[in-house]
């Protein structure tokens, strides 16, 4: 279990309870459940170090024109079958709340 905070407002990620009939794991269902992506000046050593770790390479880095400029995005698949996406610059720089 990892506990969070996102300005003020605390939420926790865990794997599934195996007891839980209502929780199902990302394998199971087929799909991905949520979809997380993680900002970084260097997408692909993030990427590489996840793999190194026990994730599945996914998406190769891309470029993609958004209106913010150009973002490099790829992504990869954690050991609990969640689908993950680093890019490398967030929306929230160039539009704050």
């Amino acid at each position: 279990m990892a506990g969070l905070e996102i300005n003020g407002a605390p939420f926790f990620l865990h794997e599934v309870n195996p007891n839980n009939p209502t929780e199902t794991s990302p394998g199971r269902a087929g799909v991905t459940s949520t979809r997380i992506e993680v900002f970084t000046d260097d997408p692909d050593d993030f990427i590489q170090r996840a793999v190194t770790a026990g994730a599945t390479a996914g998406a190769s880095i891309e470029d993609h024109r958004v209106p913010w400029g150009v973002h490099r995005q790829g992504g990869f698949t954690d050991p609990f079958g969640h689908t993950r996406s680093v890019g490398d610059r967030s929306p929230l720089q160039r539009y704050p709340r």
